[in-house]
C-alpha cells in the first residue's frame, strides 16, 4: 500500500508530503487546489508518461517520491521483478521507495530504493503496486484490450493466457528459424554441391598417408632400372661367380672362414678372427641372395612408370589445392566430410522445423479455442456480476453483456478448414492474447439496444459502471486504487452508494479518491483537505488532515455551500449515517433530505 507521497514542483504544488492510511481515503477541497494533480502524481510514480509542461513555472525539475509498504495484507512484488529492480535479499520485506525526477523537457530518471531503473521496469512494478484512474484515463481503461485483461483477471485465466502466449512465442521462433533456413537454402545447396564435387575428386584419388614418398622411390627405381640392373648384376656376379679360374667372393670367404676355424682349434688366440671371418662369409652370402631377389623384381616397364607418374601428378594436384602436403589433404577431407554432413543436417533440420511448425500451429489453435471457451464462460459470470453491481448504483434494469468474439469462428476460417482439410494459419488469427475481442456492452435504459461501454454518453453512467467494474474485479486484488472524481456526473442520491462501495473496497485494499460529493466523503476512513494559499505572491497547495468528527462535518458543509449551524449538523448526521452510528442510517431528517435533494 502507498504510505507516503512527496511532490515537488508539479503545477501549483511547490512541495507536499502526504501520508496515507489503510482503507478508504478522500481528497476534498475547492476546484484548482491540486487534488487531481495528486492523483496524476500517483500515476507518474507508477510509470505514466510525463510532460515537461507539468513542471512548476520557474522550476527546472520536478520530483515525486513514494513509499510503498509490503505486507501480508497488501501483497508483495514477485521475486523475478525484485531481481529486475536489483532488490537485494533481505530488502524484499522492506518498504519500496520509488522516486521519479522530471525536467522541463519531460525527460528524467526513475529510481527504486536509490537504484536507477528503466521506465519500462517502473511501469512493470507500478502495475502491481497501484492503479491510478484520472478523469482522462477511464475511457482508455475501457478499451477492448483492457476489457480483455479485465475478463482474464476476473476468470482467473492469466495462466491459460500465458500458456497460449508461450506456444505463440515458440511458433514465432520456429517460423523465424524456418525463414532463416529457407533464405540460406540456396547458399547451403551451392556450398554443399561445391564441397561434394571436391570430395568426389578426392575420393577418385583416395590417397593414403605416406603414399607419395613410396611412389617417389618407385619412380626413381623405374626410371633407372637398366643402370640399377647392370650395377647390382655385376656385384652379384663377383660374389658368386669365378673370375680368372678362381672361386667367387662368397666361395672364397667360405674357404677363409673354414681355414680360420681350423686354425682357431690349434691356437685359441685366433678364435676372434675365426668368428669375424664366419660373420663376413655369412653376410656375403646374404648380400648375394638380396641382390638376386632385387634383380628378379627389377623391371624397366614404361607402362608402370607412366602409371606411377600419373598417380603422383594426381596427388600433387590434391596437395596444391588442399594444403601442400598429403597430411593436409587428409585433414581437409575429414573437415569437409563433417561440413557436408552438417549441411545435410541443415536440410533435415528444415524438415524437422516444418513438422514442429505444423504441430505448434495446431496446438496454438487448440489453446486459443480453449481459452476462448473459458472466456465465454467467465464473460457470462462477469456480465451477471456487473449487472448486480450497477443495479445498486441507481441503474436498475441496466443490461450488461460481456461479448467475446473469437476470430477462429469467422466464416472465412471455417471455409478454409473445410476446403483445405488443413488447420488455418494460427498467427493470422491469434496473437499472444488469443483470438478474442472482448467488449463490455451495456443498455442503461430499458428498451435500448446494447452498446459498447465506451460509447455511453453519460459521464455519470460511465462513472458508476466503472465503479462496478472495479468493485467486481477488486476481489483478491492487493493494489492501491486511486480515483480522480469517479463520482463525476453523479447526483447526491447515488453518492452515498458510491461512498459505501468505495469504503467496501477499502476493506480489502487501499482506495484513494478525489471527490466533490459529501455523500462519498462521509464514508472515508481518512479525510484530507486540499487547499490553496498565496505565499510570496504565488499560489501554493497545502493539505490538512481532518481527524475529528467536527472538522469533517465542517468540510462537508462547505462542499454543499452551507456554512450554517444547520448545515454542519446535517453533515454530522451524514457522517453518523455513513458509519451506521445509533441507527442514523435509517433516519430521514428533513434537513438532511433537503440538502441531499439540493445536491442531486
Amino acid at each position: 500500500m502507498l504510505r507516503r507521497l512527496t511532490i515537488e514542483n508539479i503545477g501549483v504544488i511547490d512541495r507536499l508530503d502526504i501520508p496515507f492510511d489503510d482503507g478508504f481515503t478522500v481528497l476534498t477541497g475547492e476546484t484548482g487546489a491540486g487534488k487531481s494533480i495528486i492523483v496524476n502524481c500517483i500515476a507518474l510514480i507508477l510509470g505514466a508518461k510525463a510532460d515537461g509542461a507539468m513542471v512548476r513555472s520557474g522550476a527546472r525539475q520536478a520530483r515525486i517520491e513514494a513509499v510503498f509498504e509490503q505486507d501480508g495484507t497488501y501483497g508483495t512484488l514477485p521475486t523475478a521483478l525484485l531481481e529486475k529492480l536489483d532488490v537485494k535479499h533481505g530488502e524484499d520485506a522492506l518498504p519500496i521507495h520509488v522516486a521519479r525526477e522530471i525536467d522541463d523537457t519531460g525527460r528524467g530518471d526513475c529510481r527504486v530504493n536509490g537504484r536507477k531503473i528503466a521506465l519500462k521496469t517502473l511501469q512493470e512494478a507500478g502495475r502491481i503496486l497501484a492503479e491510478s484512474h484520472g478523469q482522462r484515463q477511464t475511457l482508455a481503461l475501457l478499451g477492448q484490450v483492457e476489457q480483455r485483461e479485465m475478463l482474464d483477471r476476473y476468470g482467473d485465466l492469466e495462466g491459460d493466457r500465458e500458456s497460449l502466449a508461450e506456444f505463440v512465442r515458440h511458433l514465432k521462433k520456429i517460423r523465424s528459424g524456418i525463414g532463416r533456413l529457407r533464405r540460406e537454402e540456396a547458399k547451403v545447396t551451392a556450398r554443399r554441391d561445391e564441397l561434394q564435387f571436391e570430395l568426389a575428386a578426392y575420393r577418385d584419388v583416395a590417397p593414403v598417408l605416406g603414399e607419395d614418398v613410396a611412389l617417389e622411390r618407385e619412380r626413381s627405381r623405374l626410371a633407372h632400372a637398366e643402370q640399377l640392373g647392370t650395377l647390382t648384376g655385376a656385384a652379384r656376379s663377383l660374389l658368386i661367380e669365378s673370375s680368372r679360374g678362381e672361386n667367387g667372393v662368397v666361395d672364397s670367404l667360405a674357404e677363409i672362414s673354414q681355414n680360420m676355424r681350423d686354425a682357431a682349434t690349434l691356437d685359441a688366440d685366433l678364435r676372434g678372427a675365426s668368428e669375424t671371418a664366419a660373420a663376413i662369409a655369412e653376410q656375403a652370402q646374404e648380400l648375394a641372395l638380396l641382390l638376386a631377389r632385387y634383380l628378379e623384381g627389377l623391371e624397366a616397364d614404361p607402362n608402370r612408370l607412366d602409371a606411377v607418374e600419373e598417380r603422383m601428378a594426381a596427388l600433387d594436384d590434391l596437395k596444391r589445392r588442399h594444403g601442400g602436403s598429403l597430411e593436409d589433404v587428409l585433414e581437409w577431407a575429414e573437415h569437409t566430410e563433417n561440413e557436408v554432413a552438417g549441411l545435410e543436417r541443415a536440410s533435415t533440420r528444415l524438415e524437422e522445423l516444418l513438422a514442429e511448425e505444423s504441430r505448434l500451429n495446431q496446438q496454438v489453435i487448440k489453446e486459443a479455442r480453449s481459452l476462448s471457451a473459458e472466456r465465454s464462460h467467465a464473460a457470462a459470470r462477469l456480465g451477471r456480476a456487473l449487472e448486480a453491481e450497477v443495479e445498486t448504483l441507481a441503474l436498475a434494469g441496466t443490461r450488461v453483456v460481456v461479448d467475446v468474439r473469437s476470430a477462429l469462428t469467422a466464416p472465412e476460417v471455417r471455409d478454409t478448414d473445410a476446403k483445405s482439410g488443413q488447420p488455418v494459419d494460427a498467427l493470422s488469427w491469434c496473437d499472444e492474447s488469443g483470438s478474442d475481442e472482448v467488449e463490455i456492452l451495456i443498455a442503461p435504459n430499458e428498451g435500448e439496444p446494447l452498446r459498447p461501454l465506451s460509447a455511453i454518453a453519460s459521464g455519470g453512467e460511465m462513472a458508476r459502471v466503472m465503479l462496478a467494474v472495479k468493485t467486481v474485479l477488486a476481489r483478491g486484488d492487493a493494489r492501491t486504487l486511486a480515483f480522480d472524481e469517479i463520482d463525476v456526473g453523479v447526483g447526491g442520491h447515488v453518492g452515498g452508494t458510491i461512498g459505501s462501495k468505495l469504503a467496501g473496497l477499502g476493506i480489502r485494499q487501499q482506495v484513494i479518491c478525489v471527490t466533490h460529493l459529501p455523500q462519498v466523503a462521509a464514508h472515508a476512513d481518512q479525510h484530507i483537505r486540499v487547499l490553496k494559499r498565496t505565499q510570496d505572491g504565488r499560489t501554493v497547495t497545502r493539505i490538512e488532515q481532518l481527524r475529528d468528527h467536527e472538522s469533517r462535518a465542517d468540510e462537508l458543509s462547505k462542499m454543499i455551500g452551507s456554512g450554517t449551524a444547520a448545515g454542519r449538523q446535517s453533515m454530522s448526521e451524514l457522517l453518523d449515517a455513513a458509519r451506521g452510528r445509533d441507527g442514523a442510517g435509517d433516519k430521514d431528517s428533513g434537513v438532511v433530505l433537503r440538502l441531499l435533494e439540493a445536491v442531486g
